[in-house]
C-alpha cells in the first residue's frame, strides 16, 4: 500500500495548497496526540551533505493518516505546525529524538549548528498553538547530547530510556532515564556496548537493542549485527536472555539505522 502524500495548510488538516516539507532526514518523530492517528515530526537534516556543510531546520510537522473508514481517499496529510507567538522554540537539530509520554512529548538531543542541545524541551499542542517549554533538571546528572541515539518509552508512560548515539565522534553507552514528574536524569547503567544508529524497542521489564555502529576515531566505523537486553527490575545487562534471543531467531546482517 502506497498511500497519496497531500499538503494542507498549516494549522489545518485539511488538504489544502500549501507546499510539502522540503527533502530531509533524521527527522525526530513520535505518535500524535490522542485523537489523531499520525505523528508529529521536528527538525531533520535538510541539505545532501551528512558531514562538513550541513543544514537542519526548526520545524514542526503534523503528519495525518487516513482514516479506516475513508476507502476513497486514501492519502496522508501533512502540514507545518506554526508556533504562533510563542517565544520559546527548539533550535534547529538533526538525529535527534522525540517521545511521547502522558505529560507531554519530549524533544532531547541530535547535532545543531546553533547550540548546544543537551537540554531536553516538553511539547504540549495546546487548542492555539504547541506551547515547547525547557525543562530545568532538577539532578547533577544528565545524559550526553547525543546524535542517532534511541529513546524508548517505559511501560508507566512517565519515563523513556535512552542509549547510545554519537557524541565527540564517538559512540556512546550507559542506559539513562529521564523521568517526566521529576524532570531528571538517571543513569541506570553506565556500560553496555557502545552504539549508534542503532534500534531499541521494550520487551516487558527488559529494553532489548539491535544493530548500530560502534564509531571511535582510532578505528573507525565497526557495525553491529548483535542482540542486547538490559533488564530494569534487574539493574543490569541480561545476556542469558540476548543469547537466548539470538539462537531462537534468524539474526540479520550487520547494519545501522534499522
Amino acid at each position: 500500500w502506497t498511500p497519496e502524500v497531500r499538503a494542507a495548510a498549516s494549522g489545518d488538516a485539511g488538504a489544502g495548497a500549501a507546499a510539502l516539507p522540503s527533502h530531509r532526514h533524521s527527522v525526530a518523530v513520535c505518535g500524535a496526540p490522542d485523537g489523531v492517528e499520525g505523528a508529529l515530526l521536528f527538525g531533520g537534516n535538510v541539505s545532501r551533505s551528512v558531514a562538513g556543510a550541513w543544514r537542519c531546520s526548526a520545524e514542526l510537522h503534523m503528519a495525518a493518516l487516513p482514516a479506516e473508514e475513508a476507502a476513497d481517499d486514501r492519502a496522508v496529510r501533512i502540514w507545518r505546525v506554526s508556533g504562533g507567538h510563542s517565544a520559546l522554540w527548539p533550535v534547529a537539530r538533526w538525529g535527534a529524538s522525540l517521545t511521547s509520554l502522558r505529560s507531554a512529548a519530549y524533544l532531547h538531543g541530535g547535532w545543531s549548528q546553533d547550540r548546544e542541545t543537551d537540554a531536553v524541551w516538553a511539547l504540549r499542542l495546546r487548542e492555539a498553538a504547541p506551547e515547547w517549554s525547557l525543562c530545568v533538571s532538577t539532578g547533577t546528572l544528565r545524559a550526553p547530547a547525543a546524535a542517532f541515539h534511541t529513546a524508548t518509552p517505559l511501560a508507566d508512560g512517565k519515563r523513556v530510556a535512552v542509549y547510545g548515539g554519537l557524541a565527540g565522534n564517538r559512540s556512546q553507552k550507559g542506559v539513562w532515564v529521564w523521568e517526566a514528574d521529576s524532570e531528571r536524569w538517571s543513569l541506570e547503567h553506565p556500560e553496555g556496548r557502545p552504539s549508534a544508529g542503532h534500534a531499541a524497542g521494550l520487551v516487558g521489564d527488559r529494553l532489548v537493542l539491535f544493530g548500530g555502529v560502534d564509531r571511535s576515531s582510532q578505528q573507525g566505523d565497526a557495525f553491529a549485527g548483535a542482540v542486547s537486553a538490559f533488564d530494569f527490575r534487574a539493574g543490569r545487562w541480561d545476556s542469558e536472555y540476548a543469547a537466548a534471543l539470538r539462537s531462537s531467531l534468524a539474526t540479520p546482517a550487520p547494519r545501522r539505522n534499522p
